[in-house]
């Protein structure tokens, strides 16, 4: 089975965060959001190959994969144009036989789901999750435990039922079918190429598809819905730190080398490695690696990597090497 993990988006919502990172590698609940996948597809059996897809900084995803799963057999293929998730997908067919069995995991859907139950069905399976609001989404409209039709961002509410990025394919030769289909007839929506529509061709052209409902679905595509994840998932862990008359609150991941000294941190707090923290009071925050935190009473805050802040009392939205 090939894995494919579609990473080449800019992550304009996250920013400033994503100016000079790639949304995959920003930290949440004591991991960088691609270890949350991987910590999935590693439990998975007859993985052969985990494909990336990259564009925006992919050459530091590429670098933090090769140094973080040495092991792993990875291929790497680049979406210079952003054109939508269909075409990204396109994009692998060099490295994917008409026989293989392919699953599609987006690289910011942080899901909590039996994969190994689903993938031992051999049924075209897409990932679910129901929710209030589905004109944001791709949903599934059901005949039963058999998808009638995929309709991306419907205007009507057809069905709750949302694509949460996760899609199990038995074979891939038909969803590569489909794809040149739209692409060559320049159906798009929303101004792009849709894996979806491609989804639904495959449907209305007779293949079987069904749905596994998720149990826990998190999203990180702004920086509120990161810290909501964040608290969400953390897990207490204190690595190797230097902590000195501070009062710790917990949950908290707190990386090696970190520095917190005088200070109150936590609850729902990452401070990631070698990070600074003296004479302040903080929680449900995320303090990337290098950054340093004086005399500042914050909540609800993401301060990027080697970023500073001093004698700030807010919720706060720092970029890398930036200070305020």
């Amino acid at each position: 089975m090939k894995v494919i993990i579609p990473a080449a988006g800019m992550g304009s919502r996250l920013r400033p965060h994503t100016i000079t990172k790639p949304k995959p590698l920003l930290p949440v609940a004591g991991a960088r959001m691609i270890d949350l996948i991987m910590a999935e597809i590693l439990t998975l059996p007859n993985v052969d190959e985990v494909i990336f897809i990259i564009g925006h900084l992919g050459d530091m995803i590429r670098d933090y994969i090769a140094r973080t799963y040495p092991s792993l057999k990875t291929s790497f293929v680049i979406q210079a144009e952003s054109q939508g998730l269909g075409h990204a997908i396109s994009l692998t067919r060099d490295h994917v036989r008409k026989d293989d069995e392919i699953l599609i995991i987006l690289s910011d859907t942080i899901f909590k789901g039996d994969l190994a139950s689903v993938i031992a069905k051999k049924i075209n399976s897409l990932g679910v999750y129901e929710v209030d609001d589905p004109s944001r989404f791709g949903v599934a409209v059901m005949d039963g435990e058999r998808v009638k039709a995929l309709i991306e961002k419907p205007s009507e509410p057809v069905s709750r039922l949302a694509l949460v990025g996760i899609y199990y394919l038995v074979k891939a030769s038909p969803l590569f079918t489909k794809l040149d289909y739209i692409i060559t007839n320049n159906i798009r929506t929303k101004n792009e190429f849709q894996l979806t529509d491609a989804l639904g061709k495959m449907v209305e052209a007779g293949e079987q598809f069904t749905v596994f409902p998720i149990s826990q679905w998190f999203d990180c595509g702004t920086k509120n819905a990161t810290l909501d994840t964040n608290r969400m998932l953390i897990e207490n862990r204190i690595g190797n730190a230097h902590v000195r008359n501070a009062t710790i609150v917990p949950p908290v991941v707190i990386e090696d080398g970190a520095v917190i000294e005088r200070s109150v941190v936590g609850p729902y707090v990452y401070v990631c490695r070698n990070a600074v923290i003296r004479e302040s009071v903080i929680d449900n925050a995320i303090i990337d690696e290098g950054a340093t935190v004086s005399e500042a009473v914050l909540t609800r805050s993401i301060i990027s990597a080697h970023g500073e802040c001093r004698r700030l009392k807010e919720s706060v939205n720092l970029s890398e090497y930036s200070s305020g």
